[in-house]
């Protein structure tokens, strides 16, 4: 099945300048050595040298953090919205650590969510 990933632009040198790029894949962990055998080189940013997702990057499924789904293993099905996302830097942090989406929502938090706790 083919899934439509939304490139950051951070990547788009590597995509010949794409911000979508259409792959075949079940799972995330395929999804990104598909990507990088369309666009040699974005498998070894977006992934550290132990195989995880580097942490200047987020993957997300319909907004839902791979992290806080099965990670790598995480399952695409065709309709789902991909989105690679980099971080940001800079600014001041003024919200505290302990700040979560769990603690204020009971639930996992969003991607939204994620980014205002992160850089507000």
């Amino acid at each position: 099945m083919a899934i439509q990933v939304k490139i950051p632009t951070m990547l788009l040198k590597y995509t010949g300048q794409k911000s979508l790029i259409s792959v075949r894949a079940k799972t995330v962990s395929e999804m990104i050595d598909r990507l990088d055998e369309k666009c040699p080189g974005t498998k070894d940013l977006i992934l550290s040298t132990d195989g995880t997702i580097n942490h200047h990057f987020l993957i997300c499924i319909n907004e839902e953090d791979v992290r806080y789904l099965d990670g790598l293993g995480s399952a695409l099905s065709p309709n789902d919205h991909v989105e690679i996302v980099a971080s940001i830097a800079g600014g001041a942090f003024s919200t505290p650590k302990t700040l979560s989406g769990e603690k204020l929502f009971g639930r996992r938090p969003t991607l939204a969510f994620l980014f205002l706790a992160d850089y507000t």
